[in-house]
């Protein structure tokens, strides 16, 4: 009903699932749900960003009292995550990212938008900041729906900057700065590879 009601006005929506919140009050998931539906309207369609924030923080507050994964923590990071990408904060991104995916049912989801997320992760975990570790990301199978496809060379690069292998990032050279925000980064990942590949010939 709410999705109606912001094709004519997203705070009419707002007002009509915080109606909801207030009946569901003696249930915690409930009440989240409810929270972050308001939430994701806030970010997505009023682009209130401290809005958003503050429901981020509040609702994060009684999820955090709910006992193990429940049906609606997926739902939460879902709105994290978006919300630390359109902040651009990429290192919180890949964080709440990798949450939304651990949570989700991954059986269910289209081949396209795990390839959407793969790209996404992938970015991030090559432009955050103090993201040295992409052992989980390689090993997830989002990561995996890139081979085959036109960009199976950023799986290649991710596994790449795993090994610290600076060769590797000259040999993609043609394919990363066909993507902005790699190509203008570019100080930045070879700072990063260098880093990695410190690391793995001191392990070695």
């Amino acid at each position: 009903i709410s999705e109606q009601i912001i094709k004519k006005s997203p705070k009419d929506a707002i007002a009509f699932i915080s109606k909801i919140r207030e009946k569901v009050s003696s249930n915690k998931e409930a009440q989240i749900l409810c929270s972050t539906a308001i939430g994701m309207i806030q970010l997505t369609h009023l682009n209130d960003l401290p809005a958003t924030r503050e429901t981020i923080e509040s609702t994060e507050t009684m999820l955090n009292e709910l006992l193990g994964v429940t049906s609606v923590h997926a739902r939460f990071y879902m709105l994290s995550s978006t919300y630390q990408k359109t902040m651009g904060n990429k290192a919180l991104y890949y964080q709440e990212a990798l949450r939304y995916l651990g949570c989700a049912d991954l059986a269910k989801m289209p081949v396209e938008e795990k390839r959407m997320w793969a790209i996404n992760l992938a970015l991030a975990a090559i432009l955050g900041k103090d993201i040295y570790n992409f052992g989980e990301l390689l090993m997830h199978e989002v990561l995996q729906t890139l081979k085959g496809t036109e960009n199976e060379w950023l799986f290649e690069l991710v596994y790449s900057f795993n090994r610290g292998a600076i060769a590797s990032l000259q040999e993609l050279d043609s394919k990363w700065r066909s993507q902005p925000d790699l190509a203008s980064a570019e100080i930045q990942m070879r700072e990063k590879m260098t880093l990695l590949c410190l690391m793995e010939n001191v392990f070695r």
